[in-house]
């Protein structure tokens, strides 16, 4: 039963809307399905569902390197590439100081190199922090030539948030080389299979504390990658790569430090099967200028010398002018 009289429900179907169902294609009935679900409240509206252009840039500007990670469909059309790493550095990390009213004339030495007129770019040290970002940085070198310097974090926070340029004008006119991020006393990979990168970022960067650095790399060497005898030859290279990044003077180590990690590592741990001809040459490629003798006698030194009683090693730092401070045996 229907309609009692045309036009007049029965008390059945009072209440009801008359409705005309009109004929639709599929791909309209699926679209008017979701549509249903999403005002029923069954569904949302997913990121999914945006055009994949518009989720890649999204992407990019969230500065989030680990979004492709949340599920196969992210993976599949956000995977790290070329493409999308470049215009995540330039949208998170390029900064142009000059949109916000802030001119900066580049240093006199860039003139005579020919860059005079060239924009002044700068990228934040953060960009270091992110590892697949760095991988792709140390891929593709030629983004640093846009770049003037790399800004401080705190001079651009500070910035952004108290809008007062002379911050940023101030540390412009330093022109005070800044010291390597914090990431490169922590990671040193790089320093053994990317140098050309470590080199091209010595043109922003020096290692303001290249002995700490060296008492932390040197453990980390002999832990990670020392495998036999052979690999001498790249810790060397390793080393003089860190000084001459830090701008060392002649070449050499003015600290007993590094020296003290190593005769740790060589006589105490015993990682090496030659470690008095390393010991040897490590003191005489860094431990030979005029100054040596001071920190060949440092205390700390020869107390370790004392814990290893190896006469043999205590004899080719006596050899190379080191003297232990009286009581150092007693």
């Amino acid at each position: 039963m229907g309609y009692a009289i045309a036009g007049y429900p029965t008390r059945r179907r009072r209440g009801q809307r008359h409705k005309v169902k009109l004929l639709k294609h599929g791909h309209e009935e699926k679209l008017g399905s979701k549509r249903r679900k999403r005002d029923d409240g069954n569904a949302s509206f997913g990121l999914g569902e945006l055009p994949i252009e518009i989720i890649q840039r999204i992407f990019i500007m969230s500065g989030n390197a680990a979004m492709y990670q949340l599920n196969k469909f992210f993976h599949a059309i956000l995977a790290p590439s070329t493409s999308l790493l470049s215009g995540m550095v330039w949208e998170n990390y390029v900064w142009d100081p000059l949109q916000y009213g802030i001119e900066l004339n580049e240093e006199q030495e860039e003139e005579e190199e020919g860059r005079n007129g060239h924009k002044v770019l700068l990228m934040l040290e953060t960009v270091f922090n992110v590892s697949v970002i760095w991988s792709y940085l140390a891929a593709d070198m030629e983004t640093f030539d846009s770049i003037s310097r790399f800004i401080p974090i705190d001079v651009y926070q500070e910035f952004m948030s108290e809008g007062d340029s002379g911050k940023v004008v101030q540390w412009w006119g330093q022109d005070a080389p800044m010291d390597f991020p914090r990431m490169f006393y922590r990671n040193f990979e790089p320093f053994v299979y990317n140098r050309d990168f470590i080199r091209g970022l010595s043109r922003f960067f020096t290692l303001k504390d290249p002995y700490m650095h060296l008492k932390e790399l040197i453990p980390w060497f002999y832990d990670s990658i020392f495998d036999d005898d052979d690999d001498d030859d790249i810790f060397f290279e390793t080393v003089e790569l860190v000084l001459e990044v830090a701008k060392v003077e002649e070449g050499g180590i003015y600290s007993s430090e590094p020296l003290e990690a190593l005769l740790y590592v060589l006589f105490v741990q015993n990682k090496s099967n030659r470690p008095v001809q390393t010991f040897t040459k490590f003191l005489n490629l860094f431990y030979s200028r005029e100054n040596a003798q001071e920190h060949l006698s440092d205390p700390s030194l020869w107390q370790l010398l004392r814990s290893t009683s190896n006469m043999t090693v205590i004899d080719i730092v006596v050899n190379h002018g080191g003297q232990p401070h009286y009581g150092a045996f007693f």
